[in-house]
């Protein structure tokens, strides 16, 4: 066979199988504890409610807790 038989029968893959259906994913806040575990969370608009919760929990039990930003998958 020559080159140009070699490539003619190589098949191009199509670019629609090669195209990842799109994740939906929505912002929370959620409140961690030092070992990174997720204690509470809290709607994105929230963000007040949420560091207040952290500091009240930092206050009353031993250990800190913060917040951070979550994204979880939308199901639909």
């Amino acid at each position: 066979m020559t080159n140009s038989a070699r490539r003619s029968r190589v098949r191009k893959s199509s670019s629609a199988a090669t195209l990842a259906t799109a994740v939906r994913r929505k912002a929370y806040w959620g409140v961690f504890n030092q070992t990174l575990k997720r204690v509470a969370l809290f709607p994105y608009h929230q963000r007040q409610q949420a560091q207040q919760y952290a500091q009240q929990l930092s206050e009353t039990q031993d250990g800190m807790f913060f917040v951070r930003p979550v994204r979880e998958e939308v199901v639909e």
